[in-house]
């Protein structure tokens, strides 16, 4: 217990004392949507105002205005999974197995089952600005990218605990103007961020373990639950294991706790479905039957444009020794191509983890300690070394332990 004691306070103050920054929001509540939830799983929203609520026990969609006014409930089918705008004002809808194209009237216009879809849990959908539809499918632990009108593009994830792979994933998120997919990976408690190509960019997040019925803080997550971004790139998760939401930049630094950490929160009671609309958060929570909306204050101009750090560093990784997963934080004053490259003792390259061009600012890279073919590597001291074009290099040492 003393060991376990030493190894999560340094984390415990660090997530705390991170809270201070510019970039941080504060949040005021707005209203309490309640009239007809019960048992409100997933939230969307549009910047006109409207926001549309899937209430799983009774089977229907619930439409509220702005000020919280209940405007209609349509009825579906099956228990709703997922809900989503779409582009033209019609609602996407996830139940098992399908996708329903619906108006906000409820009339069902299109099933993505029609177009040879095969879906397992649609648990999240996200609308990008194409018009495309990201599908997060729980079963199947991957992400599908249909058109509008249903027709597979491409998908990626597989079942697994690597970069790129999923394990019960949770929800899912576009940031359309940094064009990157969020996908919260929940069975492997961290949230990953892909290109709208699929393509992996970058991890962050650990476990909070339940121990004698308690959670006991070591980390970040325990059950996360849904994903959104806001205009200034913020990430937001909803935690129903420790009834919170968590905030964080686009890197993966934490800012702050939205609800009582570690503790049973006055605010939510069991967090699932979580969206944003120009500077509302909506959280749905799902054992208060209801839905709370808080204005974001204190947003930054930009945070793809940051004060940039003044040198050039490479911090040590966190925790170290590690086992399974550890975080590297890097600065760069100006923006450059940067080569961040994992080495054995003997100087063979295990694993290159960031080989692109990076913006100016703070970045946080993770490594899952496993090599290029996937597999984990051995107990032992590596080497990780950063190399942003011609003007920094410099090579830290670090222990991964089995």
């Amino acid at each position: 217990m003393t060991r376990m004691l030493r190894w999560c306070c340094p984390l415990i103050i660090s997530m705390f004392v991170g809270t201070a920054s510019d970039a941080q929001p504060s949040l005021t509540l707005k209203t309490i949507l309640r009239s007809a939830l019960h048992r409100p799983t997933r939230v969307a929203a549009r910047s006109s105002g409207m926001i549309a609520v899937g209430d799983y026990h009774r089977k229907q969609i619930c439409f509220f205005d702005g000020s919280g006014r209940l405007l209609s409930l349509i009825p579906v089918p099956t228990s709703p999974l997922s809900v989503a705008f779409a582009g033209d004002g019609n609602l996407y809808v996830g139940i098992a197995h399908d996708v329903l194209r619906m108006t906000i009237q409820g009339e069902i216009i299109d099933r993505f089952s029609l177009h040879g879809a095969v879906l397992g849990i649609p648990v999240d959908i996200a609308v990008g600005a194409s018009g495309n539809v990201s599908i997060l499918d729980k079963e199947t632990h991957r992400v599908n990218v249909f058109s509008s009108v249903g027709d597979l593009q491409f998908w990626f994830g597989t079942p697994g605990t690597a970069n790129g792979q999923f394990r019960l994933p949770s929800g899912l998120a576009l940031d359309r103007a940094a064009g990157e997919i969020i996908v919260a990976d929940a069975g492997n408690s961290r949230i990953q961020i892909f290109s709208l190509q699929g393509q992996f960019r970058r991890a962050f997040g650990q476990h909070v373990q339940l121990i004698d019925t308690t959670w006991r803080i070591i980390g970040a997550f325990a059950q996360m639950q849904g994903v959104a971004v806001d205009a200034d790139h913020r990430i937001y998760v909803s935690d129903s294991g420790l009834n919170h939401v968590q905030i964080f930049d686009s890197q993966g630094n934490f800012l702050r706790f939205l609800g009582r950490e570690g503790h049973p929160s006055t605010n939510f009671r069991v967090p699932m479905g979580i969206a944003t609309a120009d500077s509302i958060l909506y959280v749905a929570s799902m054992a208060g039957s209801e839905v709370q909306a808080y204005t974001v204050n204190g947003l930054i101009t930009s945070v793809s444009e940051p004060t940039a750090p003044m040198t050039y560093s490479l911090e040590q990784n966190y925790p170290n020794p590690f086992n399974p997963t550890t975080s590297i934080r890097f600065s760069l004053p100006s923006g450059g191509l940067v080569n961040l490259t994992i080495y054995d003792i003997a100087g063979r390259e295990v694993k290159t983890l960031v080989n692109e061009q990076r913006l100016a600012g703070i970045h946080t890279v993770a490594w899952d300690g496993r090599g290029k073919a996937g597999m984990s590597v051995s107990s032992g001291v590596y080497f990780y070394r950063l190399t942003v074009g011609n003007e920094f290099t410099q090579t830290n040492k670090m222990a991964f332990i089995r």
